[in-house]
């Protein structure tokens, strides 16, 4: 499986994160986390499909941790958001890091 870097742009708005995929390829059930890290799981946000080209805004709230506690931009600073995809070809997979 081949690993390369997703190319994306993220903006915070403040209760939203707006996502504009400047690929050239459509990233297939995507894995948004956002405070994630090597020992704590974040937030998260999966099965979304980002079309190439196009830009997506996602609620702060649609992030949910694994026990169900949804992401409250009003209470948490976002510090990091982490995107993993596949491509349209199943042999390919793109990941993407940022921090705010």
């Amino acid at each position: 499986e081949r690993q390369q870097v997703f190319n994306v742009k993220v903006n915070f708005t403040g209760a939203q994160f707006v996502i504009t995929n400047l690929d050239k390829f459509d990233c297939q059930n995507s894995t948004m986390e956002i405070n994630g890290g090597l020992l704590k799981g974040g937030y998260s946000y999966d099965g979304y499909i980002l079309e190439a080209g196009q830009e997506y805004t996602v609620g702060a709230a649609q992030f949910t941790k694994s026990d169900g506690a949804r992401f409250n931009p009003f209470a948490i600073k976002p510090q990091n958001i982490s995107i993993g995809c596949r491509g349209n070809n199943e042999l390919t997979s793109a990941t993407w890091y940022g921090e705010f």
